[in-house]
């Protein structure tokens, strides 16, 4: 009897046992054990949200989306990298059995030809592509296999370009095949912000191809070519060539060489030192600073006044000028004039430093820095420091973008952004009066534009050499930064030219490549030549 209620007693311990089991599955547990059936027989497949598209300002397109597609892994491939390199479609991610993105963005052609192939489907994705190609290719930038922004403006303005990514829920069957689910869970993918820029398309197009064909006929390294409205601080053109995903206006910092000594005039000016009808009280030797000996291109029997200096870019004059200034007064103008910090544009990769401090400044150092030599700054910082002499001495920063737009929702972005003022009116308007005077009768005579009033300054600064010290006789960079009409000023183009070798001086190399792209803007623009003031 014992035994038969031992037995019984076991039994009924195991039906509660069973009992309790069944509750914890049907009730209790029901929800994990549903998540987790869910993950054997259900998959979820990211659904890429489109990325905004860059236009310029007027609308034109910059960077967008074409038709492709985006092929994923629905079940086992023997070789799926294999079958993708046949078709000569690059993978961007490997798996097995997981919802895994094996290409991203392949046209429509090898989506057809991948369409019989087991173990993989597609949905709709967007390659991006450029219409300006090489042109924009440093401004713009580009993005990765992921859809992620690499460079330029695809890069800094990531996070409103990209979209946001949606999802949809898929059964899995038992050999890892995909099977649509009427009514399952989805999430729309949303798109990313629509950017305008501030660039002219046509003329950053053109602005292309003169730098291209400036750096081609003179063997150069490489060049840029920076266009501003001086108004504004609106950035219309920033190309280069060789092309690079680098923008070697705010990456590659230089010397600026006699570009820099409108700067330093307006400092002399400032302080009372000269007066520009005054002679430069020094004989037409070369000028001696401790060991060194500075001298001119040109010879001036009669002398010079401190206006010739700057229209005939007399190194001598502007040395001997330099050391009355001094180091502390050249480098506080320079810095007022934001060469030392970073101009704040909207493109990573902007390069800055502050120099030696002045008081650790040698002679011959500062007589450099008064002739443009031995101060390294950026394209765009010279850009905008010129700008701010074509608008009467106020400092802008430089503007990338115009607005952005979704749907219905518009961010517009500030028209004019004031740095600070680096100058009065009255010396402003007394540099831009020297600087029509190189464009006439100096060293910028073939930037020279029949009918129209141009402001310039040329440039040939001596490279640093590097093997045995102080400053090369061959490698110049060679540059002209000028801006038209002068006296009521539209356009800014700052162009440089590194290492030219069947020219020398930025006369005959940058300045004939300003003039071209002056001229199409003219040409394009009959508004502008008709209201043109000399």
């Amino acid at each position: 009897m014992t035994r038969t209620r031992a037995l019984v007693l076991l039994l009924l311990l195991w039906a509660a046992g069973i009992a309790l089991r069944l509750v914890w599955l049907q009730w209790l547990g029901a929800s994990r054990y549903k998540e987790l059936g869910a993950k054997q027989f259900l998959t979820r497949v990211e659904l890429p949200g489109e990325r905004g598209i860059i236009y310029d300002r007027r609308g034109a397109l910059l960077a967008g989306n074409s038709l492709g597609f985006n092929i994923y892994q629905s079940g086992p491939v023997s070789d799926p990298r294999g079958v993708l390199a046949s078709l000569g479609v690059s993978p961007v991610r490997m798996g097995d059995r997981k919802a895994v993105l094996l290409a991203r963005g392949i046209s429509p052609e090898d989506a057809k030809r991948l369409s019989g192939v087991g173990g993989i489907f597609m949905r709709p994705g967007s390659p991006r592509f450029y219409p300006l190609g090489d042109a924009t290719k440093g401004v713009i930038g580009k993005v990765g296999y992921d859809g992620t922004g690499l460079s330029g403006a695809e890069m800094l303005l990531e996070r409103y370009l990209a979209g946001r990514s949606g999802y949809e829920v898929f059964l899995r069957t038992a050999d890892g095949a995909r099977i649509a689910i009427p009514g399952a869970e989805r999430r729309l993918p949303e798109p990313g912000w629509d950017v305008y820029l501030t660039l002219d398309s046509d003329l950053e197009d053109f602005a292309y191809s003169a730098i291209k064909e400036t750096v081609e006929e003179t063997g150069a390294i490489k060049g840029f070519v920076v266009v501003v409205d001086p108004q504004s601080g609106e950035v219309l053109a920033l190309t280069q060539y060789p092309p690079s995903e680098r923008v070697y206006a705010l990456t590659d910092p230089y010397e600026p060489g006699s570009t820099l000594k409108p700067l330093i005039m307006a400092k002399a000016l400032e302080l009372g030192l000269v007066n520009l009808s005054d002679s430069v009280p020094i004989g037409p030797e070369k000028l001696q600073v401790g060991g060194y000996l500075i001298g001119d291109v040109e010879t001036f029997p009669g002398g010079l006044t401190w206006r010739d200096a700057i229209v005939h870019s007399s190194n001598r004059s502007m040395a001997y000028l330099g050391l009355q200034i001094g180091p502390r007064n050249i480098y506080e103008v320079l810095r007022r004039f934001g060469l030392f910090s970073p101009t704040g544009i909207c493109l990573p990769g902007e390069w800055s430093r502050n120099p030696e401090p002045p008081s650790r400044w040698s002679k011959i150092r500062t007589a450099n820095a008064g002739m443009g030599q031995g101060v390294m700054v950026t394209g765009i910082g010279m850009a905008m420091a010129f700008c701010a002499i074509a608008n009467r001495g106020e400092l802008l920063a430089p503007r990338l973008i115009k607005r952005m737009v979704m749907g219905e929702r518009v961010r517009e972005f500030p028209e004019r952004i004031r740095v600070r003022r680096v100058l009065s009116p009255e010396i402003a308007d007394s540099i831009t009066q020297i600087m029509v005077g190189v464009v006439e009768e100096g060293t910028g005579r073939k930037a020279r534009i029949e009918g129209f009033s141009v402001a310039g300054k040329t440039g040939t600064a001596q490279k640093p050499d590097t093997v045995s010290g102080g400053y090369s006789q061959s490698r110049v960079i060679a540059s002209f930064a000028g801006f038209f009409p002068a006296y009521s000023p539209r356009y800014l183009i700052y162009v440089v030219v590194d290492e030219p070798k069947t020219a020398h001086y930025g006369g005959d190399v940058a300045a004939p490549c300003f003039r071209k792209i002056a001229l199409f803007i003219i040409n394009r623009e009959y508004g502008l030549l008709a209201t043109g003031v000399r």
